[in-house]
């Protein structure tokens, strides 16, 4: 009898230890699996975070650089300034001392393109374009042609020159949508 209790004894600390074992590696696997899951939810929560801060940093610049953004949109005109931009023109060669008619403006989507004409002596031809290609805008000057009238025999005064210029200013872009 004390044989039968001892190997039941034994076979109850066989069974126990194989369920502790069995427990054991059960908790092992499922801490293998947790630390995998874990490693990816590290990895997902670190892409976040570097997303966030490249984010962060690109607001932080637009910000800084909203003041030179501004700067280079006051450059442009607007559909609806177009006649203010004329009279400017205008101003610039009343007081370069310059006759100026304007032959054509057209505008499209992305210029306006004006041809002009006018006359006055080279000094004030050439002081009137630069104060036109000097104005605070994006614009350029396409072509330009200064000549001398064949009947122009004045010895007395300043000769009168005749000048052709097509000026083509660039209009208010449109922002592009950022996409979805």
């Amino acid at each position: 009898m004390k044989n039968s209790l001892s190997s039941t004894k034994v076979i109850l600390l066989a069974i126990f230890a194989i369920l502790a074992l069995a427990a054991w590696i059960f908790v092992l696997q499922q801490s293998y699996s947790h630390k995998s899951e874990v490693a990816v939810i590290e990895r997902e929560a670190k892409e976040k975070s570097d997303e966030s801060t490249y984010l962060l940093s690109i607001r932080s610049a637009l910000r800084d650089a909203e003041g030179d953004i501004q700067v280079i949109r006051n450059r442009f005109i607007a559909k609806d300034a177009i006649s203010d931009y004329i009279g400017l023109i205008e101003g610039k060669a009343e007081s370069s001392g310059v006759n100026v008619e304007f032959g054509g403006i057209d505008d499209n989507e992305e210029t306006l393109s004006i041809r002009m004409s006018g006359s006055g002596t080279w000094a004030n031809i050439v002081d009137f374009v630069s104060a036109v290609d000097s104005m605070p805008y994006a614009s350029r000057i396409d072509s330009l042609n200064i000549s001398k009238p064949v009947n122009s025999t004045s010895t007395t005064t300043a000769p009168i020159w005749n000048f052709n210029m097509h000026l083509v200013q660039y209009l208010d872009f449109k922002e592009v949508e950022p996409q979805k």
